[in-house]
């Protein structure tokens, strides 16, 4: 079985802990000071590396702490600087290239836990401290298991290999390299991401064009928009914008990725 990191926030709830022991989950402790999250993140990394290298078992692990809300999905430099902790003496790029990174790309046709993540980014636009209701990471979970996702992708990229020989090569400077790695992730996501037709719907909802109409029938437009109306209070124009911002971003980074 592989090992997964996950959140300690996600099992506060005892049967979800023995849930997660049971499959070789790992705790990641959050709301720690800076000395005890040095202290843990170090531990984190010498037991990945364990699980690796000594155990030969894949570990699973998030490019960035929490869920990305608004479908902009970006690797956190330091998860990869958790990562780097264990290295020793190699180099941090020769480090990495024994770790055997695979970028994985997962996409949902529709996502359960669209409308849980309105109020934040919705306090984000009005600019307010945002704080968790006392069940809300319990709901987020039990949604996203049981929520309708219809049909699902995952796409296991390429391990990372000759791009950190690049990296080494013509950048010195650490925190750059690290940057670098980060970067080389993300566009391997983007790249292999699949963009259902719900993406495609959005993204012309929201720019109010039919520019990718091509990619859905006028069925699969009509049952997104009824789900927008369903879940959001469609004339409220600031929701109705973050919902199918959710929606578009993957489509919109793609494009990005494309014109570089």
């Amino acid at each position: 079985m592989t090992a997964s990191a996950i959140g300690d926030n996600l099992v506060k709830r005892n049967f979800l802990n023995v849930l997660a022991k049971l499959n070789r989950n790992f705790l990641v402790q959050r709301g720690l000071s800076l000395r005890d999250q040095l202290t843990s993140s170090q531990v984190m990394s010498e037991y990945i590396r364990e699980q690796l290298l000594q155990e030969n078992r894949s570990v699973w692990i998030a490019q960035r702490e929490g869920r990305a809300k608004d479908g902009n999905d970006a690797t956190q430099q330091g998860v990869l600087k958790m990562l780097a902790m264990a290295a020793g003496d190699q180099s941090l790029t020769d480090y990495f290239k024994t770790l055997k990174i695979v970028p994985i790309s997962i996409s949902y046709e529709y996502d359960p836990t669209d409308s849980l993540k309105m109020p934040q980014l919705l306090a984000q636009h009005r600019d307010e401290q945002y704080i968790k209701g006392k069940n809300e990471d319990f709901n987020t979970i039990l949604s996203g298991i049981l929520g309708q996702k219809k049909r699902i992708h995952l796409h296991a990229g390429d391990v990372i290999d000759t791009e950190l020989d690049d990296i080494a090569a013509t950048i010195e400077n650490k925190n750059k390299q690290l940057q670098a790695l980060a970067q080389v992730i993300d566009d391997s996501i983007i790249q292999n991401y699949k963009l259902w037709p719900t993406k495609y719907i959005a993204y012309d909802l929201i720019n109010n064009t039919d520019t990718y109409s091509s990619h859905y029938t006028e069925q699969e437009k009509q049952l997104f928009i009824r789900r927008l109306e369903m879940r959001i209070d469609p004339s409220d124009p600031v929701s109705k914008e973050y919902f199918l911002a959710m929606y578009a971003n993957p489509l919109v980074n793609k494009l990005k990725a494309e014109d570089k």
